[in-house]
C-alpha cells in the first residue's frame, strides 16, 4: 500500500483512529452480542464452504506469521516471528486489491479482534491489502532500524541466537549503556524502546490470532472425513471444595484440559461472551436456507454462571437437558466457532499468560486487581450431522461422556434409589457429598497414616464391656450364697474376662493396630483405605477419590501399593491403597484415561488435570518430554474368569505405569468400559 510520503503519517493516524474507534464501541457495551458477515462470501454449512474459511485462513492470515518469507530478509529477528504452517509463495493473483476474498477476510479479522487490538490489527489489514509489497516494505524498515543498533556497538552479543523474549531486551540493554557512554543517541535509544514495546505486544496477540485461525482449517487427523466432526468444550466442578476444571476435545479428537484457577476466571469470561453470541443467534429472527449438500452444523449447549443467575442456585453439575441450535449458513458457524475455539485450555493459557505480562510491565505505579472467582458450569458442543453416523462402540467422546452423567460428582455418593429416582434425586446426593466432604476434612494426614475421631465406636465398645462386667458384680451381690455349689464370685470373674476380650477384639477388628493412647482418646490411625472404610463407614472409592484430589494441593501422605500407581507420592512406606481403582472414580477426580492407537494395538493414556493443573494437553503426536500414566496392550486383556453365579458383571483390571516411551499415532477417545478397575 504506497502513499506518498508526506500524508504516509496522516493516513496512518487515520487508519489507528478508525480501528481504535471501532474497538472502543465494542468495549464500552460489553453486553452486546457480536456477529459476524461475510456478505455472501460463504454459503451454507456445506463442505464446500468449510474448504473456503479453511483456504482463507491458510492463504491469508497464515502468511501473516511467515517465518521462511520473513528470514530471507533479517535474520536477526526472524526467529521472533514465529512459523506458519503454509509457506507457499503467494503469485501475483493472490496480491490484487480486487480479490472477492479480501472483503471476506476484514471481515473475520474485524470479528475476532472483537472477540479477542488497534495497531497490530490496523498493520494486518495494511499487509493483506498487497502482501507481497507491504511486507517488503516493512521488512527494510525494520533492517534499517537495526542496521543503526548494529553500528552502534548493539549487537556484540555471544552466543548465536538470542530467545525470542530477551531479543528486544537485549538491544534495549546496548542501546542504554551506549547512551550512558555518550556513543548512542536519544532516537537509537527511543527505537529500541519501540523495539520492546512491540515486542511485548506481539507474541501474545500473533499467538491467540494463529490460534484462532488455524483451528478453522480443513485438516484430517482423527481418521474421520473432514466434515465429521465434533469441538466440545466442559467446564464443571470436579473432586472436591469447588475446584473447576475445563475439559476441551479438538475438531480432530485431540484433547486439553486445565483445572488452574487464574485460567479458570479467564474461561468464565470467553464461556459468557460465547452464551451472549449463542442467545443472540437463538433469538434473532433467521432465514432459513435450505442446502443441498447442507451438513446440518448443530451447537448445543448448556451453561449456568452467577453473572447471571439471581436465585443463587448455580447448575454447577449441569444437570437436565440441554439447548439446540442449527446453524444454517457459514456466516453463523464461524460466529459460534471463533468464541467457541478461545475456550481452549491452550488459547486461555497463552492469553492469560500474555495478560501476565502485560500486568509486570505497565506502569510501576498501576496497582493490579485479582479477578474474583465466579461460580459456572459450562457445556457447548458444535457437531455435524455425519459426526453421530460414526460414533465408535468402544469409545465415548466427551459430549457423551457428559450425557451418562461420568463426570457428575454425585456419583461419588452411592445411592439406595433405583436409577430413575437416583437421576432425579442428583440434587440430594450433591448435597450429601458436601457433608462428607466436611467430615473427610476433619480428618489428621500425615506422612504414614490418617487419623480419624471415632467417639461413638469407643464409646460403643466401652458401654458394651463395663455392662458385662457390671452384670458379673451385680449377679454376684443379688445371688449371694443363695444356690449352693455356686460362686457368684467365679460368674463375675467370668463376665470381667468376657468384657475384656470385648474389648480387645473391638480394638483389633478395625484396624490393624490401635495403641491404648489412641483408643482412650477415641481416635484411631488408619494405614489403608480398608481401614478407613471400616472406621469411617465411608466408601471406599470415595475415600481414593479424596486422596487423589488432596495430593495435588500439597498433602504430604506418602501412598503405597499394591494400588498406588495413579498416585505421585509413591513410597515404600505409608499409606496403603489397598483397593483398586475404579474408572468412574479416576473420571470424577480428574484422571481421563484416553484411548490411542500404537504399533502393537491399543493403549490407554491418562489425561491428568487434577486441581491446580496448568495445562495438558494429550494430542495425535505424543511428546517424547512428558511421562504419562498408561496401560500398554488392552486388547489382550479379558474379563476375569469365574465371576459370580448370581451373574455380577465380571471386571478387568488394567495395570498401571509411568513412561515416555509410549508412542501412538492417534487418539480415539475416552475410554467407555466404566467397570473397568485399575491397579
Amino acid at each position: 500500500m504506497r502513499f506518498p510520503r508526506s500524508s504516509e503519517e496522516d493516513v496512518l493516524k487515520a487508519l489507528w483512529h478508525a480501528e481504535t474507534e471501532r474497538l472502543i464501541r465494542i468495549a464500552k457495551n460489553p453486553d452486546t452480542p457480536l456477529g459476524f458477515s461475510s456478505h455472501e462470501f460463504f454459503q451454507g454449512d456445506t463442505e464446500q464452504g468449510y474448504r473456503d474459511i479453511s483456504k482463507l485462513c491458510q492463504k491469508h492470515c497464515g502468511q501473516l506469521s511467515n517465518h521462511h518469507r520473513l528470514s530471507s530478509f533479517i535474520k536477526q529477528v526472524s526467529k521472533g516471528q514465529g512459523a506458519a504452517e503454509s509457506v507457499g509463495s503467494m503469485g501475483e493473483a493472490e496480491c490484487q486489491k480486487d480479490s472477492p476474498g479480501l472483503g471476506a477476510t476484514y471481515d473475520l479479522i474485524n470479528y475476532i479482534s472483537a472477540v479477542v487490538l488497534i495497531k497490530r490489527i490496523t498493520k494486518i489489514k495494511v499487509l493483506l491489502f498487497d502482501l507481497h509489497v507491504n511486507s517488503v516494505i516493512a521488512v527494510r524498515a525494520a533492517e534499517a532500524v537495526l542496521s543503526k543498533v548494529r553500528e552502534s556497538g548493539g549487537t556484540q552479543h555471544k552466543g548465536g541466537e538470542m530467545d525470542e523474549e530477551e531479543e528486544c531486551e537485549e538491544y534495549m540493554r546496548m542501546v542504554e549503556a551506549n547512551e550512558k557512554e555518550g556513543t548512542a543517541s536519544f532516537e537509537e535509544k527511543q527505537a529500541a524502546a519501540h523495539c520492546v514495546e512491540q515486542n511485548k505486544f506481539r507474541f501474545g496477540l500473533n499467538s491467540a490470532l494463529r490460534h484462532i485461525l488455524m483451528s478453522m482449517r480443513f485438516i484430517n487427523r482423527s481418521g474421520l472425513p473432514a466434515t465429521s466432526f465434533e469441538i466440545c468444550a466442559v467446564a464443571y466442578e470436579t473432586g472436591f471444595e469447588g475446584c473447576k476444571a475445563l475439559l476441551f476435545q479438538y475438531r480432530d479428537l485431540e484433547y486439553s484440559a486445565t483445572s488452574d484457577l487464574d485460567k479458570m476466571n479467564t474461561a468464565h469470561s470467553a464461556f459468557n461472551i460465547l452464551k451472549q453470541i449463542v442467545m443472540h443467534l437463538k433469538h434473532q429472527n433467521r432465514e432459513r436456507v435450505e442446502y443441498t449438500n447442507g451438513l446440518k452444523t448443530t451447537l448445543q449447549w448448556k451453561y449456568s454462571g452467577d453473572e447471571d443467575n439471581r436465585s443463587g442456585q448455580i447448575n454447577i453439575d449441569l444437570i437436565g437437558s440441554s439447548q439446540c441450535l442449527q446453524l444454517d449458513s457459514m456466516d453463523e458457524v464461524i460466529t459460534v466457532m471463533v468464541p467457541l475455539v478461545m475456550t481452549c485450555p491452550v488459547f486461555l493459557s497463552d492469553f492469560t499468560s500474555f495478560r501476565h505480562v502485560i500486568a509486570l510491565t505497565g506502569f510501576i505505579q498501576d496497582d493490579v486487581q485479582p479477578l474474583a472467582e465466579g461460580k459456572f458450569g459450562a457445556f457447548f458442543r458444535m457437531y455435524t450431522s455425519q459426526f453421530d453416523s460414526m460414533k465408535r462402540p468402544d469409545v465415548l467422546h466427551l459430549s457423551e461422556a457428559l450425557e451418562r452423567g461420568l463426570f457428575s460428582r454425585s456419583r461419588l455418593v452411592r445411592s439406595s434409589h433405583p436409577p430413575p429416582k437416583e437421576q432425579h434425586d442428583a440434587t440430594h446426593q450433591l448435597n450429601e457429598l458436601k457433608r462428607l466432604t466436611e467430615y473427610m476434612d476433619e480428618w489428621v494426614i500425615d506422612e504414614t497414616c490418617v487419623t480419624v475421631s471415632c467417639p461413638g465406636y469407643v464409646w460403643g465398645v466401652i458401654l458394651t464391656a463395663v455392662l458385662f462386667a457390671a452384670g458379673g458384680l451385680g449377679i454376684g451381690f443379688s445371688v449371694g450364697e443363695r444356690i449352693n455349689g455356686v460362686d457368684p464370685s467365679n460368674l463375675a470373674t467370668y463376665l470381667w474376662v468376657v468384657s475384656a476380650f470385648i474389648v480387645l477384639v473391638g480394638k483389633s477388628m478395625k484396624v490393624k493396630e490401635w495403641t491404648w493412647k489412641d483408643f482412650l482418646r477415641r481416635r484411631v490411625r488408619c494405614c489403608s483405605v480398608s481401614e478407613l472404610q471400616s472406621v469411617t463407614w465411608t466408601d471406599g472409592q470415595l475415600i481414593i477419590a479424596k486422596l487423589l484430589h488432596d495430593e495435588r494441593r500439597g498433602s504430604v501422605l506418602n501412598i503405597r501399593g499394591p494400588y498406588n500407581s495413579a498416585f505421585l507420592e509413591r513410597s515404600p512406606e505409608g499409606f496403603s491403597i489397598d483397593k483398586p481403582i475404579s474408572s468412574s472414580t479416576l473420571l470424577i477426580s480428574g484422571l481421563t484415561m484416553l484411548k490411542v492407537v500404537t504399533a502393537k494395538g491399543h493403549a490407554l493414556v491418562c489425561l491428568d488435570f487434577r486441581r491446580g493443573t496448568d495445562l495438558r494437553v494429550i494430542g495425535h503426536i505424543p511428546d517424547p518430554r512428558k511421562e504419562h500414566l498408561i496401560c500398554e496392550q488392552i486388547d489382550i486383556l479379558q474379563p476375569e474368569v469365574g465371576a459370580a453365579a448370581d451373574g455380577a458383571q465380571s471386571q478387568t483390571k488394567y495395570a498401571f505405569s509411568r513412561s515416555q516411551g509410549l508412542k501412538w499415532k492417534r487418539v480415539q477417545g475416552i475410554y467407555e468400559q466404566m467397570n473397568a478397575k485399575f491397579v
